[in-house]
């Protein structure tokens, strides 16, 4: 049963994943890997994994986070107007993460973000490391695409260093590139997330997503699904985005 938060934890023995990254599943570059005879032009091979350990080092690995989403998942996005400045940086860190968990799985090398989720929320576990790294490369036929619309509900902060972002999301309108949805395929939802402001990092703090409570079903979230649920509602087709060729 799921535990009514999912804080991340530091996986054990990193460079020993890391080094079968590279020298047995064929994930990075210099790998040679056979994505099959996926019709969709491939893309370069990721970069070599690089862990951030600095301020700066999580500075430029967020700043390459498209929070607009990507042609295969365009990010629509319904903002709220903060009260509290102090919110504006723990906010960006957790659309980042949440951009990242919905274009991760549309790239044809996943792994090449696992750095990117580094920066943004402290190290996922070992088992979502290795499940990303086994899909590398994902043939173009196995990603999920379509428009992603989240609406950031509400933002609060939880003490000194801590915030807390929930929002409604809906991907309801995604499916495999070949047959695109020609009607909802499943049900939008309430999220949330806890960020913090972590002290060790050399160069200054950062703020990093450290839980997240993904179900409507959990205590915290319950109070917004009905109005996640009337707002999911109102996307009643893919508006406007078709397949990328």
């Amino acid at each position: 049963m799921r535990s009514e938060s999912e804080p991340f934890r530091r996986p054990q023995g990193w460079a020993i994943i890391t080094l079968a990254c590279i020298t047995g599943f064929g994930l990075l570059a210099g790998c040679d890997s056979d994505s099959g005879t996926s019709s969709h032009p491939r893309t370069s091979s990721p970069e070599p994994l690089v862990t951030p350990t600095t301020a700066q080092e999580v500075r430029d690995l967020t700043k390459e986070i498209p929070l607009e989403g990507n042609a295969m998942v365009p990010l629509r996005w319904r903002l709220l107007t903060l009260k509290d400045p102090a919110l504006e940086a723990p906010l960006l860190a957790a659309r980042q993460y949440i951009t990242l968990r919905r274009i991760l799985h549309t790239d044809e090398y996943p792994s090449r973000w696992i750095p990117h989720l580094l920066a943004v929320g402290e190290e996922p576990s070992e088992r979502h490391v290795e499940n990303i790294q086994k899909e590398s490369p994902l043939p173009w036929e196995e990603r999920l695409i379509g428009p992603s619309w989240i609406w950031i509900m509400t933002a609060k902060t939880e003490g000194t260093g801590r915030a807390s972002i929930t929002y409604c999301t809906d991907d309801g309108w995604q499916g495999k590139p070949a047959v695109p949805p020609t009607s909802r395929m499943r049900t939008g939802g309430v999220e949330t997330v806890e960020v913090s402001l972590l002290k060790d990092f050399p160069g200054g703090p950062v703020w990093k997503v450290t839980k997240l409570w993904p179900s409507d079903r959990l205590t915290i979230n319950k109070p917004y699904v009905k109005q996640c649920t009337a707002w999911w509602k109102t996307h009643t087709s893919t508006e406007g985005w078709t397949v990328p060729t």
